[in-house]
C-alpha cells in the first residue's frame, strides 16, 4: 500500500532505518532475524512511533517498512533508486567490482544499468565488440541472479553473463559455497564468480 508521507518525514525515518540496517549488516540477517528487527522498528518511537501518525496500524507500518524502504535497500546501498540519497555511505563500488571480476581493461557501457537484479553491460577497452552482462547480489539472491541470466539468454540475449555473488568480508565465501556455485555454473553454462568485499 502506498502512503503519502511528507518528504522530510519520510527522509528522517528512512535514514534512521538504513543506519540501523547498516549496523546490523542487513544482507546477512536470516528471515527470522529480520522479523524481529521489524518489530523493534515498530516499537521505536523515532521510527514506528512516527509512522503510526500517518499509517495508523502497526501491521501496516511493518508492511510499509518491508515493501518500501527495505525492498529498495540493496539498490540504495549500490547508489541506485529513490532511496539511495538516504544511505549515509554508498558501500559498493562498481568500478572496483568490474576490475576484481574481469581484470583491468573493462568499462561500464553508459546507460546500461538495470535493476531486479542490479546489472550492467561492460565492454573491453581493447575490443568494443567484446561485452559482458555483469550482475551482482548477495548469496541469498543467487536464484534471482541466475534466473535473470537464463531468461534473458532464452529470449535471445547473446551477450555472455557474469554473475557475481558478493560475500561480505566478515563472512567470506566458503570452499563449499564456491564449489556449489561452480557446479551450478557448469550445469547452466554460465559464469558465476564469488567475490569477497
Amino acid at each position: 500500500m502506498n502512503y503519502d508521507l511528507p518528504p522530510e518525514f519520510e527522509e528522517a525515518v528512512v535514514r534512521r532505518i538504513y543506519r540501523r540496517a547498516a549496523e546490523l549488516d542487513w544482507p546477512r540477517l536470516s528471515d527470522a532475524e529480520r522479523t524481529v528487527q521489524y518489530q523493534y522498528w515498530i516499537d521505536d518511537p523515532e521510527i514506528g512511533g512516527k509512522l503510526l501518525l500517518f499509517i495508523k496500524k502497526p501491521e501496516a507500518v511493518r508492511v510499509w517498512m518491508k515493501d518500501t524502504p527495505m525492498k529498495e535497500y540493496a539498490r540504495a546501498v549500490n547508489g541506485v533508486g529513490k532511496f539511495a540519497k538516504y544511505v549515509d555511505t554508498v558501500k559498493f563500488d562498481r568500478l572496483a567490482l568490474i576490475a576484481k571480476v574481469l581484470g583491468p581493461g573493462w568499462t561500464e557501457v553508459p546507460d546500461s544499468q538495470k535493476v531486479k537484479p542490479l546489472r550492467i553491460t561492460v565492454r573491453s577497452d581493447e575490443d568494443e565488440e567484446n561485452e559482458r552482462r555483469l550482475c551482482w547480489g548477495p548469496p541469498r539472491d543467487i536464484k534471482h541472479l541466475v534466473w535473470r541470466a537464463v531468461l534473458d539468454q532464452a529470449n535471445g540475449d547473446s551477450v555472455p553473463w557474469v554473475i557475481c555473488v558478493v560475500f561480505p568480508a566478515v563472512a567470506p565465501a566458503t570452499k563449499s559455497q564456491i564449489a556449489s556455485h561452480e557446479r551450478l555454473a557448469a550445469r547452466l553454462s554460465l559464469e558465476i564468480v564469488c567475490v569477497n568485499t
